[in-house]
C-alpha cells in the first residue's frame, strides 16, 4: 500500500555493471632513423556512442524479518447470541433429540425466481429422533426434516413414505449427506430407512440406502439390503468420470439409481468397516490419497479403491478416518481414532505414528487443522473428559476438561474465527457448546443450553442465515441452535455437506466436483471451515518491498534511463500469488504520474525477490528527475497483500542523470 517514503536512494553515474573498457589509441612503431619521417594526418579516432548493456538480474536473497506473523489470538471471551433456537420442532414436536450432525445447503427457491441461488436462504437437513419415549411418542420414532436457515419454518418433516407397498421409517442415529449430484440445480438427500415402524433397531434385519428430493419426497430404494447401522454417507465422483457416486461404509453406489457399483472384498482382514457399532468405523473418509484423480475410500483397517478392491490393510481395530497431508510431501496420510488411540499411516497402509489418547474415554472422529498458526496440521480429538489437540508426531499440544462420560466418541469441526492463521475449536459435550482457542486451548465462548446424550454428532459453522455472517449450527436432546457472536467472525460458506466434509469435497452451490481435487495444499484441513487459502502459511505473513538492482544512465544525453526493478519478501510467509510493483513519476508538489506497473503471479517465497525486470524511461517523463517504485501496488495505490509492514512498500529515487543537467 502506499505509505510514507522511507528509503532514498541517491545515484552515483553509472552502476558498475554498465561499464565499459575505455577505447585506447594504438602505440606508435619503433622510429626508423635511416629514412626521413613522412608527413601523416593526425589519426581520427571514431566517437562511440555508450550505451546500456543487455543484462540479466536474477533474483536475489533478502532478509527476513522473524516477527512477521499475526500473534495469537487474544483470550478475551466471545459474547454468545442465539439467534435462533428450537426446542421443539413445528412438526413432530417431541420427534427434537438429535445425534447427528446438521447438514446445510441451498435446497430452496425462497425468493420465487425460478433458481436455487445464493440469493435464496440457506437450509438445515437434519435427522431427528425420540430417545426416551416423551410425551407419549414411540420410542425411536425419528423424522428427516429441512429447516429454513435463518429459523423462519421448517419446510417440511417426514417420518415414514410409502413405495412399492411398503412402509419405510428414517434412520434417526445416522447423518444425511445432500448433494446435486445429478448437477440439475435440484440438490438430492441421501439416508438411509428401513421397513415398518418399529423403533427396535434390535429388528433392523435390513436398511436400504434412499434418495430423496429437496421437497422430501422418496424418489427410489437402493434395490440391495445393506445392514442397518447408524453412519454417514459421503457422496464422490470416485473415478472422475461425472458420474457422482453415494459411498456407504465400504460399498459404493450409484447416485442416481443406488445400484451397487463396487462391493468390499470378502477379506478377514478388512475390518468391520460399515457394520461396526455406532462409535467405531462407519463414517468413511474419501479422498484422492496420491494425486491419480482416483478417490479411495478409507474405512477404519484399510484403503479401498473405487471398484472394491483393497489397496492394503493394516491389522488395526477398527476406525474413523481423516486424511491430510501431515508431512508436507504433497500426498496424504490417515488418521484413525475411536479406539482409544491415533494411529496415523501413509497412503499405502505404513505405519507412520501412533499413541494413546490422554483420556479413558475412545475418542471421536479426528478434525486436522493448523491449531497453532505454525504452517503445519495438528490432530484435534475429542474424548470422555477432554478435548485434547495433539501435534503429528504425538506431542501432546494442549487439553481442556469436558463432560462426554456417554459416548466419549463426538466429533469436532474447526474455523478461524478471526482469519489470523489461528483456527477455533468448535464443540459440544453432554452439557455445552464450546469455542476453544486453538493456540492456548482455554474457552472462548461457552454456551450451557446444550443438553445431549451423545454420539459422533458436533456443532458446524456456516453463513447459515445468508447475512454475510459465520454462525454455529447445533443439535442435541433439546432441538436445535443457531449461535452468533456479538463480536462478529470471519464470513464462511453457506455449505456443510457431510459428516466427512473437507471444503473441497462440495461445490458452493451443492454440486460434486469432477474430479475432485485433494485439500491439500491450499487448505490441509479436514472437518475445518476455514477458506484462508493458507498453503501451510499458519500465521505468517509476507512483507513486499520494492527493489532496485541497477540504475544505467549512460543514455542520459539520448534523453533516457534504464531502471531495474524487483519485487522482494522480507517477511516469514510466501507471497503466494506473487504481486506488483508501479512506478510513479515524482511532481514538485508531491503527486505521482504511473508511468509502468510490473506484475508476477509466481510464488515469490520468504527471503527471496523476483528476477530483475528493466525499464526504459524518457527523461522528459521525469520532471522532477525522481521516481517512486511501490510495491503491493497494481497501479491504482491500493494494496490488496496482507502482509506485516504496510509502511515500507515505497522506495524514492532522486537525481536521476543529474550530470546530464549540468
Amino acid at each position: 500500500m502506499n505509505r510514507s517514503l522511507t528509503l532514498v536512494v541517491l545515484l552515483v553515474a553509472c552502476a558498475q555493471d554498465s561499464s565499459f573498457t575505455a577505447i585506447k589509441d594504438p602505440e606508435p612503431p619503433i622510429e626508423d632513423t635511416s629514412a626521413p619521417p613522412l608527413e601523416v594526418d593526425e589519426a581520427v579516432v571514431p566517437e562511440v556512442n555508450e550505451e546500456c548493456p543487455e543484462l540479466v538480474y536474477g533474483a536475489q536473497l533478502l532478509n527476513v524479518d522473524e516477527s512477521c506473523k499475526n500473534d495469537p489470538p487474544p483470550t478475551t471471551r466471545y459474547t454468545p447470541v442465539v439467534e435462533w433456537q428450537w426446542e421443539t420442532y413445528p412438526h413432530e414436536p417431541y420427534v427434537r433429540s438429535s445425534w447427528n450432525a446438521p447438514l446445510v445447503g441451498q435446497m430452496t427457491d425462497d425468493n420465487g425466481d425460478g433458481a436455487i441461488t445464493p440469493d435464496d436462504t440457506p437450509d438445515i437437513v437434519v435427522t431427528t429422533t425420540n430417545l426416551s419415549g416423551e410425551a407419549g411418542v414411540e420410542q425411536g420414532r425419528a423424522a428427516l426434516r429441512l429447516i429454513s436457515g435463518d429459523g423462519s419454518v421448517e419446510h417440511w418433516a417426514r417420518t415414514s413414505w410409502a413405495l412399492d407397498g411398503e412402509t419405510w421409517v428414517p434412520d434417526g442415529y445416522m447423518s444425511p449427506a445432500i448433494g446435486d449430484t445429478d448437477a440439475d440445480g435440484h440438490p438430492e438427500i441421501y439416508t438411509m430407512v428401513h421397513r415398518g415402524v418399529s423403533t427396535d433397531s434390535t429388528t433392523w434385519a435390513a436398511c436400504r440406502m434412499a434418495r430423496f428430493s429437496a421437497d422430501g419426497e422418496l424418489v427410489v430404494l437402493s434395490p440391495q439390503d445393506l445392514e442397518c447401522r447408524p453412519h454417514a454417507p459421503a457422496l464422490a465422483d470416485m473415478t472422475g468420470n461425472g458420474d457422482i457416486e453415494v459411498i456407504a461404509g465400504t460399498f459404493v453406489l450409484s447416485s442416481d439409481d443406488l445400484t451397487v457399483e463396487a462391493a468390499p472384498v470378502a477379506n478377514e482382514y478388512l475390518g468391520t468397516g460399515y457394520s461396526a457399532s455406532y462409535w467405531n468405523g462407519p463414517i468413511p473418509a474419501v479422498v484422492d490419497l496420491d494425486d491419480d484423480g482416483q478417490m479411495e475410500i478409507i474405512t477404519g483397517r484399510h484403503i479401498q479403491e473405487a471398484d472394491g478392491s483393497v489397496r492394503c490393510y493394516t491389522d488395526e481395530s477398527d476406525a474413523w478416518s481423516a486424511a491430510a497431508d501431515l508431512d508436507g510431501d504433497g500426498y496424504g496420510e490417515v488418521v484413525l481414532t475411536g479406539d482409544y488411540r491415533v494411529t496415523i499411516l501413509d497412503r499405502e497402509c505404513r505405519f507412520v505414528a501412533a499413541w494413546p489418547i490422554d483420556d479413558e474415554g475412545r475418542g471421536g472422529p479426528a478434525t486436522i487443522a493448523d491449531y497453532d498458526g505454525d504452517g503445519t496440521p495438528e490432530i484435534g480429538i475429542a474424548a470422555a473428559s477432554h478435548y485434547l489437540v495433539y501435534e503429528t508426531d504425538g506431542t501432546l499440544r494442549w487439553s481442556w476438561l469436558v463432560t462426554d462420560q456417554s459416548s466419549n466418541c463426538t466429533g469436532s469441526s474447526v474455523f478461524d474465527l478471526e482469519g489470523d492463521g489461528y483456527a477455533e475449536v468448535l464443540y459440544a459435550d453432554e452439557y455445552s457448546v464450546w469455542v476453544l482457542s486453538g493456540y492456548f486451548g482455554v474457552p472462548l465462548l461457552q454456551w450451557t443450553g446444550h443438553r445431549s446424550g451423545t454420539s459422533n454428532e458436533y456443532p458446524v459453522i456456516v453463513d447459515v442465515d445468508g447475512d454475510g455472517a459465520s454462525e454455529i449450527v447445533a443439535v442435541g436432546d433439546r432441538g436445535m441452535y443457531v449461535i452468533g457472536s456479538e463480536e462478529g467472525w470471519q464470513p464462511s460458506r453457506q455449505v456443510w455437506n457431510q459428516h466427512t466434509y473437507n471444503i473441497t469435497n462440495v461445490n458452493d452451490d451443492l454440486t460434486i466436483p469432477s474430479p475432485t481435487p485433494a485439500n491439500w495444499p491450499e487448505f490441509n484441513s479436514f472437518r475445518s471451515a476455514d477458506l484462508r487459502a493458507n498453503f501451510g502459511q499458519g500465521a505468517k505473513l509476507p512483507d513486499a518491498v520494492s527493489l532496485v538492482a541497477d540504475i544505467c544512465e549512460l543514455e542520459c544525453d539520448e534523453n533516457k534511463v534504464l531502471v531495474t526493478v524487483k519485487l522482494g519478501n522480507e517477511g516469514l510467509g510466501d507471497l503466494l500469488e506473487g504481486g506488483s510493483v508501479a512506478v510513479y513519476a515524482l511532481a514538485e508538489d508531491g503527486t505521482r504520474t504511473l508511468l509502468e506497473v510490473i506484475a508476477t503471479e509466481d510464488l515469490v517465497l520468504s527471503g527471496y525477490s523476483t528476477v530483475g525486470t528493466t525499464l526504459t524511461l524518457s527523461l522528459d517523463d521525469l520532471p522532477t528527475r525522481s521516481l517512486v517504485v511501490v510495491a503491493d501496488d497494481d497501479g491504482t495505490g491500493v494494496g490488496i497483500i496482507e502482509e506485516c509492514d504496510e509502511d515500507n512498500n515505497a522506495l524514492v529515487i532522486e537525481d536521476i542523470c543529474a550530470d546530464a543537467d549540468e
